[in-house]
């Protein structure tokens, strides 16, 4: 449990930092037909060179992440820094693939994981917008297969359960067949719904995989379409995030992308290859760049 407590860090660490420091940054809010300047990753320090300690602070931080990222043992991470609607830091850490010894840039393509449940909940929101679904509609509404194991839970949740994390089920407690790759969506759902709850319903918070995959596909019926095209549709296209994908094969026809490490040392070559499971709408596996991933943060500070 420790083990993959660690591997969950490491694999977060990348879209931690870019939407933590951009957030912390609080840029001036853009009009509609600004986006966000490119920089490179060695241009970007010497916009501010003559400002001595703002120069210092940006040392002292990638200073700070390359130690971080060292001690942590992560083989690679991007970093961007927003400061009053500008870049000024723009940078790759480490290797994208450690047995050809490429470096990550802020192009290369990553795996951002459960980061990307922010997808969901925001098109959640559109669709309500749209009057196509309400928070308070049952998954039942969309899904008829739709059942929990406890029976007060099953009568009340609603998709704004699903998305809050306080339906009972808790990551760690669906069978491990979930996630078997022969498993459809539903299967997948089904399986995961009949786990034994570790809290009552709406006691507590209990991040759930699954229950944000029934949300994923309750949205998608919702809008009659699938949820990667409703994803692509409501966000990538409309903020030019025109590399971001949804599976390893988009993203390994990409010149630049990041290989997937667990328990990685720098020290080997043999290091285990850790991927996620594309076909998990909802609580996805998308995959994301810095220089355009810093757009669906300034979408997300406006808002």
């Amino acid at each position: 449990m420790n083990e993959r407590m660690a591997q969950r860090k490491r694999t977060t660490l990348l879209l931690g930092l870019l939407l933590m420091i951009s957030a912390q940054a609080q840029p001036a809010r853009l009009k509609s037909s600004q986006k966000p300047h490119a920089l490179s990753a060695s241009s970007a320090p010497q916009l501010r060179k003559s400002d001595a300690t703002e120069f210092a602070a940006l040392a002292a931080i990638e200073k700070a992440v390359e130690e971080k990222r060292c001690r942590l043992r992560v083989p690679g991470a991007a970093l961007v820094i927003v400061k009053d609607d500008r870049i000024i830091m723009l940078k790759g850490f480490g290797l994208r693939d450690v047995e050809r010894r490429l470096p990550v840039t802020p192009e290369t393509l990553f795996s951002i994981a459960s980061c990307t449940k922010t997808f969901t909940a925001l098109v959640t929101v559109i669709s309500a917008d749209e009057g196509k679904l309400s928070l308070d509609d049952s998954p039942k509404k969309f899904l008829p297969y739709f059942q929990l194991r406890d029976p007060e839970a099953d009568a009340q949740v609603t998709l704004r359960d699903l998305l809050s994390h306080r339906t009972g089920v808790q990551a760690g407690s669906e069978a491990e067949e979930i996630w078997y790759p022969q498993n459809s969506r539903e299967a997948a759902i089904k399986i995961g719904m009949q786990a034994k709850p570790t809290a009552k319903f709406r006691e507590r918070f209990g991040y759930s995989n699954v229950m944000y995959l029934a949300a994923g596909e309750a949205i998608a019926k919702a809008q009659q379409t699938s949820w990667e095209e409703l994803i692509a549709s409501r966000i990538f296209n409309p903020l030019g995030m025109t590399a971001s994908n949804f599976s390893i094969e988009a993203m390994q026809q990409a010149a630049d992308f990041s290989n997937g490490y667990s328990g990685f040392r720098e020290s080997s070559a043999n290091c285990g290859r850790a991927y996620g499971l594309s076909k998990f709408a909802g609580s996805p596996k998308a995959h994301n760049w810095l220089r355009r991933g810093i757009r669906w943060c300034y979408q997300k500070s406006v808002r």
